[in-house]
């Protein structure tokens, strides 16, 4: 998610080739982990951790590539944040023995999809109250064509 947002600052400032460095770089080890990964006897765990790990490189490259255009701070507050957030995900390695069943899958997949929602929906609300942002209004109901 953070990656959008930072891709989304280069391309307004037209300066799309800072871009190229960070996905190359999580390509390459996407590809040479997935590739990996294959071979051994753990593919079904090694991976998503491959995917993670590429993800977290072009995060850490996209972000340093990024203060050449615009200040971006992350604090590590944000981060243990957002890996606190993330915990409950782990959870779902718990089930991992049940997956051969497409209720259990769809019911883990729904209720995990359902707690994303709602956190980044809290949190969202949370930065627009700190930042005095306008918070997530619709017009239904209020007659407004």
């Amino acid at each position: 998610m953070i990656t959008g947002i930072l891709s989304t600052a280069s391309h307004s400032e037209m300066k799309t080739g800072y871009l190229v460095k960070a996905y190359f770089f999580g390509g390459v080890i996407a590809t040479v982990g997935v590739i990996s990964a294959t071979f051994g006897s753990r593919s079904d765990l090694l991976i998503p951790t491959a995917l993670v790990i590429s993800g977290m490189v072009t995060l850490m490259v996209m972000y340093r590539q990024m203060h050449r255009i615009i200040q971006v701070k992350i604090g590590i507050r944000d981060i243990v944040k957002a890996g606190f957030v993330s915990l409950p995900f782990a959870c779902a390695l718990l089930l991992f023995s049940q997956r051969e069943s497409v209720v259990v899958s769809l019911l883990v997949t729904g209720l995990f999809g359902i707690y994303l929602m709602v956190s980044q929906y809290l949190m969202l609300q949370r930065f627009n109250r700190s930042t005095g942002a306008p918070g997530i209004t619709t017009s239904v109901g209020q007659g407004n064509a």
